[in-house]
């Protein structure tokens, strides 16, 4: 908001500024006396608070209660890692000297799993015989399974010289992995069979090697019970610019609230820590505190029979539980944010899942009704110059008449600088108030306007200072009524009333 209206004040000090080098049809305004016969207008105008705000840099928007107060919003994203990162699987490999072997996947976390929908992935074999006969190999997975069938592998190995060795793959896609072993009971393990027979009279043997690997495999579901996980996520920062021209004084925002919105689809306890908050602007940083930091949140997560669906967890930082109105206070141009996020803090207790689009997103949303206190808020720009001198122009009055509800008073001046950043004149001999807040009505937000007058006067020096200086800045100070002293309310229905008129002399 504040910013915002720095813009407006800038809007008006431009056109005040330029429309004394763009008007040449004034040659015959030989008086420098005011009349509605002889101004010029160049802005007749009204401004709701709403369009003076309504422009955002860093994506902020605006809404409205029932009661027309005005709540600014700025938003901020985080977005988890996915669930086959959380619990990859880790490529397994055996060798075995019988027909059977069960393959135990070792899962780093500790994690006991119990299916497996492979999305990819393969099967790898090799196997050798000294026989001097032709084989026929048949490999079978009984507890990999596509539409109801367990994974088969026919091989004939034809004798061409000893020793017959073979190697080959198998693509997993789409296959379910039950790891619950051959009795059913366990967990991380599955069996792999194989049957070689010698292709003249069917007689089995046993191979001289056989192994086999299970390399590369992501998945689209795991089910089992999870260990103890912990993962960060690192700083995030909501961009202010509501505040970013600000310079000194403060702002007391009476009721600002920070929504942290969780959404979970991981099938497993997570517990959310807030780590790190803190606000910022260009002069000092000061650390969100207060009693919702001190604990831990538990987040809703979906069971077996919600797989795709997200659990939701709201948590809200406002006045009762932060220190989020002293941080406001400092005008930050910078919300910076880390979460810390624990999975199972009881682990192996909760049959969990985890799908290839599990993820957790985290919506932090900072809502700041303009409803509180202004206390001599400094707002300063500084704007490059680049304009042609007119000659002609030997000296430019101006008189801008406002009448506004806002509830705020705003002073500006104005410094034209040389390219060393040394002042070489200024717009107004002294700061003055060119908008003096609204007059309320006892017991009511409805506001009696006030009227304001402000003459300014360009002669012929203060002209060449103008054309020939290279920058311009602009200070403002911001006040909510009564000094800063009360407690005001920015709405909707809040208006300005600007009327800006020119009279300029030009040499003959």
């Amino acid at each position: 908001m504040f910013a915002s209206i720095m813009k407006w004040g800038l809007l008006i000090l431009l056109l005040i500024l330029l429309s004394s080098c763009i008007r040449k049809d004034l040659d015959n305004l030989s008086t420098r006396n005011w009349s509605p016969e002889i101004a010029v207008p160049l802005i007749n105008s009204s401004f709701f608070v709403q369009d003076i705000i309504k422009k955002f840099e860093t994506g902020g928007f605006i809404k409205t209660d029932s009661t027309q107060l005005i709540t600014v919003v700025y938003t901020g994203k985080v977005v988890s890692i996915s669930g086959e990162n959380l619990i990859p699987v880790p490529d397994q490999s055996f060798t075995t000297i019988d027909s059977s072997s069960n393959v135990n996947f070792a899962f780093p976390g500790g994690d006991l799993i119990h299916f497996i929908i492979v999305k990819s992935g393969t099967f790898n074999y090799r196997m050798l015989s000294n026989r001097q006969e032709d084989i026929r190999v048949t490999i079978t997975i009984p507890k990999a399974t596509k539409n109801g069938k367990p994974l088969r592998i026919v091989r004939d190995l034809p004798y061409t010289g000893s020793p017959i060795e073979y190697s080959g793959q198998s693509d997993l896609s789409g296959y379910l992995l039950d790891l619950t072993g051959s009795a059913g009971n366990s967990s991380n393990t599955i069996e792999v069979k194989y049957q070689a027979e010698l292709m003249s009279n069917g007689q089995r043997i046993l191979l001289d090697e056989f192994e086999g690997s299970f390399e590369n495999i992501r998945y689209n579901f795991m089910e089992g019970f999870f260990g103890l996980k912990n993962f960060e996520k690192g700083m995030d920062t909501i961009v202010l610019d509501i505040f970013k021209n600000w310079i000194s004084g403060t702002v007391f925002i009476e009721d600002p609230v920070m929504n942290i919105l969780v959404s979970n689809s991981f099938g497993m306890p997570l517990e959310l820590h807030l780590t790190d908050f803190n606000a910022s602007n260009r002069q000092v940083a000061l650390p969100i505190s207060g009693s919702a930091f001190n604990t831990g949140y538990d987040l809703g997560f979906p069971d077996g029979n919600s797989i795709g669906s997200a659990e939701n967890t709201d948590i809200v930082l406002n006045s009762d539980n932060s220190n989020l109105q002293n941080v406001l206070a400092i005008a930050p141009n910078r919300l910076n944010f880390g979460f810390n996020v624990t999975a199972n803090t009881n682990p192996f207790t909760v049959l969990g899942f985890l799908t290839d689009e599990s993820q957790f997103t985290i919506d932090v949303d900072l809502e700041i009704p303009l409803q509180g206190r202004i206390d001599n808020l400094v707002l300063a720009d500084t704007f490059a110059m680049e304009l042609d001198n007119i000659e002609e122009i030997d000296y430019a009055d101006f008189k801008l008449f406002t009448e506004n509800t806002f509830p705020v008073d705003l002073q500006i001046q104005v410094y034209f600088t040389d390219d060393q950043d040394q002042i070489v004149d200024s717009l107004l001999s002294t700061p003055k108030i060119i908008l003096a807040s609204g007059i309320a009505e006892p017991g009511s937000d409805i506001r009696i306007p006030v009227q304001e007058e402000t003459i300014i006067s360009f002669g012929a020096e203060k002209l060449d200072h103008f054309f020939y200086s290279s920058k311009m800045t602009v200070n403002v100070r911001l006040a909510s009524t009564g000094g800063g002293a009360e407690s005001v309310r920015f709405l909707s229905t809040q208006s300005l009333s600007v009327k800006l008129g020119v009279i300029s002399g030009l040499s003959p």
